[in-house]
């Protein structure tokens, strides 16, 4: 009778296992498929990304600098001289205008040189020198 008892427990609990078993594999394979949809998409997105700024810096980006400098040269080269001499061009220099109008404009930092002094205007706006004009002449008056 113990054999027997035994028996129908261990039936029992298996018949339940798997029960519980084909209801978290469904629910794990949903899960995983969930998962890996939600990963493919967010590769698709990285890939497409990726290639849009590889198309943009690569064939984009080149294509219209060229149309801008295209067009810029031409512009140049329909002034007559006197125009482009009262913009401070030679005739022989828009290629080279042209060329470097692209070249990112950075302005120089500015650093005093070692061993320069600096001058300070006051919250009044005159220097120095002139603060001392106004005191000398207000002391003699």
């Amino acid at each position: 009778m113990t054999t027997s008892g035994y028996d129908d427990i261990q039936k029992r609990f298996f018949a339940e296992a798997s029960a519980y078993q084909t209801i978290d594999t469904q629910r794990m394979f949903a899960e995983a498929r969930y998962m890996r949809t939600k990963a493919l998409a967010r590769l698709v997105r990285l890939a497409g990304a990726s290639v849009a700024g590889v198309f943009r810096a690569w064939v984009l980006a080149p294509a219209v600098r060229w149309y801008r400098r295209r067009k810029t040269y031409q512009e140049l080269m329909r002034l007559d001289d006197r125009t482009l001499a009262d913009i401070g061009i030679l005739r022989c220099d828009i290629p080279t205008v042209v060329r470097n109008a692209d070249a990112p404009r950075t302005a120089p930092a500015a650093t005093p040189a070692a061993g320069a002094t600096v001058h300070r205007l006051p919250a009044g706006g005159k220097s120095a020198a002139t603060q001392s004009d106004d005191t000398d002449r207000s002391l003699a008056a």
